[in-house]
């Protein structure tokens, strides 16, 4: 399995601050930490009352760790904390994971308008 580097998690985190920015969300404390191995590329969690998200990159990945990838990935998990206001407001109503679902679908819709990539 491809490992993700120090420069990876740098460039990762660059990219990542770089979304934060465009999508405006200045207002979020972005914390990047990189640890052993989920099964996904990396992922976030947030607190919204103290406006703090954490995005945690993957020690190995399970496919090439490239510029592009890691800048698709910082996009994605970007947009989580762009989603959040309507996750929340979903989540009243509706079921954790057909919330991720859609979250997901919209996640994917952005990327590739933002970056023409899956």
């Amino acid at each position: 399995m491809p490992e993700v580097t120090a420069e990876h998690v740098k460039y990762f985190a660059e990219r990542c601050r770089y979304w934060q920015r465009e999508f405006g969300l200045t207002n979020w404390r972005l914390y990047v930490d990189q640890r052993g191995d989920e099964s996904d590329l990396a992922w976030a969690d947030g607190n919204d009352t103290a406006l703090i998200f954490t995005v945690i990159i993957s020690t190995e990945w399970n496919e090439p760790v490239t510029l592009e990838a890691l800048n698709a990935t910082a996009f994605h998990e970007i947009a989580h904390i762009l989603l959040r206001p309507l996750v929340e407001f979903a989540e009243a109503h509706n079921s954790a994971r057909d919330i991720e679902c859609v979250e997901h679908a919209i996640i994917h819709r952005l990327s590739m308008a933002a970056l023409g990539n899956a």
